[in-house]
């Protein structure tokens, strides 16, 4: 009787070893941030944006026409303008942009479509390109601050017409 209960005993172990879950694989997270002496931070989806402009049509551009303008927005987070207000400054802001120019206003697209974009900032200024021109005097308050700007498609400045396929910039 004893071998038979010392038996089940053990194949009942061996069966219950083989229910075990099987490995249910491996992920990994990955945290990534950048510290600034700024009064404000910039918020994530600010930071990394894709504005679709959907088809344009050729004939549009070449006749010196321009896509649907497409509104966007930088968030910035978190502002603390205190400091910048007891230096003397006031509480504002400006941005600087970079990336290869088309013409003195314009960031060139990639790809074969003789197209550039134009961004205009909260003032309707052109936002030049050149990473040190910076773009008009926004006001800043503690909190979080949104600055606006509108992006549009335009015929660049090669002087040839524009072509058709994807564009990107």
């Amino acid at each position: 009787m004893i071998k038979s209960v010392i038996a089940g005993a053990v194949a009942m172990a061996v069966v219950s070893f083989g229910a075990n879950a099987a490995p249910q694989g491996q992920g990994k997270v990955t945290f990534n941030g950048t510290v600034v002496d700024a009064p404000c931070g910039i918020d994530a989806q600010s930071a990394d944006q894709s504005i679709e402009f959907g088809q344009v049509s050729k004939v549009l551009l070449n006749n010196g026409g321009s896509s649907t303008p497409k509104n966007f927005d930088i968030k910035l987070t978190d502002c603390d303008v205190t400091n910048y207000k007891k230096a003397g400054k006031a509480g504002t802001v400006s941005l600087t942009f970079s990336g290869v120019q088309a013409g003195t206003d314009m960031l060139q697209t990639v790809g074969t479509t003789n197209t550039a974009i134009l961004v205009t900032d909260p003032h309707g200024k052109a936002v030049k390109f050149d990473g040190t021109t910076a773009t008009g005097v926004s006001s800043l308050v503690d909190g979080d601050n949104t600055i606006h700007f509108t992006a549009l498609v335009k015929k660049d400045t090669s002087g040839n017409d524009v072509a058709e396929g994807a564009f990107s910039a």
